[in-house]
């Protein structure tokens, strides 16, 4: 195979995993009234095992970080957890930028929470203007702030330059077109 019909044979794959992650995730949701589009889907897998999917909805689709970050307009953020055995300490970025915005008992919850993580389980991120950022695991709430500072900064964390997420999921999460 010439490396033409590798780079083909490659970027098809891609895609083709694309489309099957995205198959059974929502092209669309509703928050608060907004109607949010899926601007990308992905998976975050370490040492060979997918750990979780993350689905970011946006009111348009972009794949520009700057304007989906600074712009503090209608967000969700939907992290599916894959696995059972999730360590028992909260990743240390998310616990700076928790820390930093959820009030004390708020962020106590959600660390307690976050310690029962199991397959199936859902985190959702999203932000309203008006209304801030809540936090819910399965549909409860674990964690509001009034501002966008938290959807601010967790966006941050999976899309910035220096992210957390893999490079594989932040490209996911920024730039597919799932008409493909």
């Amino acid at each position: 195979m010439g490396y033409r019909e590798y780079l083909f044979a490659a970027f098809a794959l891609v895609a083709i995993s694309t489309r099957v992650l995205a198959a059974d995730v929502a092209t669309e949701v509703t928050l608060g009234g907004n109607k949010l589009v899926l601007n990308g889907v992905g998976v975050e897998e370490i040492f060979w095992t997918d750990v979780y999917r993350a689905a970011l909805y946006v009111p348009e689709h972009s794949s520009d970080y700057a304007s989906l970050v600074g712009t503090p307009e209608p967000k969700l953020l939907l992290i599916e957890i894959l696995i059972s055995d999730i360590p028992a300490d909260m990743p240390a970025d998310w616990r700076q930028v928790f820390q930093r915005h959820l009030g004390a008992a708020d962020f106590d919850t959600l660390e307690a929470t976050y310690r029962g993580l199991g397959a199936g389980d859902t985190l959702s991120f999203g932000y309203l203007p008006g209304t801030g950022s809540r936090i819910t695991l399965n549909g409860n709430v674990l964690g509001i702030d009034r501002g966008y500072h938290l959807m601010r900064d967790l966006l941050d964390l999976w899309l910035g330059e220096n992210a957390s997420a893999s490079d594989e999921l932040r490209a996911a999460l920024l730039a597919p077109d799932f008409s493909v």
